[in-house]
């Protein structure tokens, strides 16, 4: 009878003791899962803002380059440096 009682005992603490485990796994899924995804949707949106943001520098960049390789077709730099030495110095090259 005394092991019997003993083994009552212990599976009737090993039940409530397994009981507030899952219990307490289970609280803190939800607070994980609350955090996390209250933390994603400020990521996400700040992460979508910089891709656009990318995106638009990327293309003002293409944009700038094929206008300054069109300005280095049409001028003439050393000419033009040259112009500015003689006119700004007195220095003919």
């Amino acid at each position: 009878i005394t092991k019997n009682l003993f083994s009552a005992a212990y599976n009737h603490a090993y039940q409530d003791g397994s009981g507030l485990l899952i219990e307490g796994m289970d609280s803190f899924d939800l607070k994980r899962g609350d955090t996390c995804s209250s933390r994603y949707t400020r990521t996400a949106n700040l992460q979508n803002i910089i891709s656009s943001n990318a995106t638009t520098y990327t293309n003002f960049h293409t944009q700038m380059s094929e206008i300054m390789s069109l300005a280095r077709r049409c001028i003439d730099s050393n000419d033009l440096d040259s112009s500015f030495r003689e006119a700004c110095c007195g220095i003919i090259t």
